[in-house]
């Protein structure tokens, strides 16, 4: 949740200062988000498989 805090002000603070570090401050927690996204959900499914066993 805050990792989705963080990703608003960033995105905020980027049309008020468009600087190349800024925009890609903001590319790296989108790709950081993406990927703690993929490995949550790759976790639960191994859980679930797991359990079923």
């Amino acid at each position: 949740m805050g990792l989705e805090f963080k990703l608003g002000s960033e995105i905020l603070r980027t049309v008020i200062v468009r600087t190349m570090d800024e925009i890609l401050i903001v590319a790296g927690i989108i790709v950081l988000r993406a990927v703690l996204t993929f490995l949550l959900h790759w976790e639960i499914k191994n859980e679930e498989e797991e359990a079923k066993k």
